[in-house]
């Protein structure tokens, strides 16, 4: 990254459909960055086809390519260890889709390399970067609705089986609803509790000839505070979040997804025998991409988002345990670590 820039330019290793509907898009709105290449067995015609100037066929290249100052990894959850520690051994910043590690030694091996080599790295939850989210923490900071007690969250969809080979059904590649989607409110509930669970118990459910789960649901508890939550690959209920206080709640109705209601969070507080709505507009992924590249630029550490990450990877671990799932740190396949075409995500 030259010296005195205010933009970075963005290599994307892999062709994954959340890069091409969200993110690459999210980075050309954004005022501090543009995606000069993208890396894959086919990324030539994904180029083309977005207008990204350079495409390369293996994710080595793009990260020996000196012009690109930051990653954006999509890759299967199996890989994002090894392709965020090799990207910031190239000196790239790296912004990795969740889950960033499968369990806390990942992490510490990944917080290792990018310290090591000067470089910055988030976890891609762009949910925290809605604005919704400060404004419910601002409300529980004004006593809106009394001490915390409990918190119930959800996050389901409709996964498509039909619809061909799918890298959340894969055991390998370590998928599974937990890590997939029943991370955010996971992640969520930390995030209010402002800790890690004490306690954990969850069951998961599969479908018939199910490789993974599809399926999960968990209780954990804090300090004085009880949360709870469901996910599944089977439901079109989408996302959803109630918070409960000593004298009142706030619902968030799109807590993790508010783009797909236009990008409009709406939050619903119930207190001293009124209701209030409150809507909040903003655009997650543009904020994630401008604030991560804001803190890679001013070389700023996000210590309290990193240090969500961890309590996250943490439950998530125990929850798998729990629920008689792989835990993570079981290193993927060789023949993975290369870059080609993965299935779709």
């Amino acid at each position: 990254m030259k010296s005195g820039t205010s933009q970075l330019n963005w290599g994307v290793l892999g062709t994954a459909r959340i890069a091409e509907q969200q993110v690459i898009p999210a980075i050309g709105r954004s005022t501090n960055g543009r995606v000069l290449g993208v890396s894959s067995g086919r990324a030539s015609d994904y180029a083309q086809r977005l207008g990204i100037e350079r495409a390369y066929a293996s994710h080595d290249e793009l990260l020996a390519d000196p012009d690109i100052d930051a990653v954006y990894i999509p890759l299967p959850n199996a890989l994002h260890r090894d392709w965020t520690i090799g990207a910031a051994e190239a000196g790239k910043h790296v912004l990795c889709e969740k889950p960033i590690a499968l369990s806390p030694t990942e992490l510490d091996e990944i917080e290792s390399a990018c310290g090591a080599n000067g470089v910055q790295f988030a976890e891609a939850f762009m949910y925290w970067h809605h604005p919704q989210i400060a404004v419910v923490c601002e409300l529980m900071n004004d006593g809106r609705i009394g001490d915390l007690v409990a918190i119930e969250a959800r996050f389901h969809f409709v996964l498509d089986v039909a619809a061909g080979e799918n890298i959340r059904m894969s055991g390998t590649l370590a998928g599974g609803a937990l890590r997939d989607i029943g991370c955010y409110p996971i992640d969520l509930m930390n995030l209010l509790a402002g800790s890690a669970p004490i306690d954990v118990a969850a069951v998961a459910t599969t479908d018939h000839g199910s490789p993974v789960e599809t399926g999960i649901a968990a209780a954990m508890g804090y300090e004085g505070v009880t949360g709870s939550f469901s996910s599944s690959f089977r439901s079109a209920v989408g996302d959803g979040c109630t918070i409960i206080g000593r004298t009142g709640s706030i619902e968030l109705r799109h807590p993790f997804r508010p783009d797909g209601n236009e990008g409009t969070g709406i939050i619903i507080v119930t207190a001293a025998g009124g209701s209030e709505t409150i809507e909040v507009q903003g655009d997650s992924y543009r904020r994630e991409v401008e604030d991560f590249v804001r803190r890679a630029i001013d070389n700023a550490p996000d210590e309290a988002g990193i240090q969500l990450s961890r309590w996250t990877v943490q439950a998530t671990e125990r929850i798998a345990l729990v629920a008689g799932l792989p835990t993570g740190g079981s290193p993927p396949p060789s023949s993975l670590l290369s870059s080609t075409t993965a299935p779709r995500r």
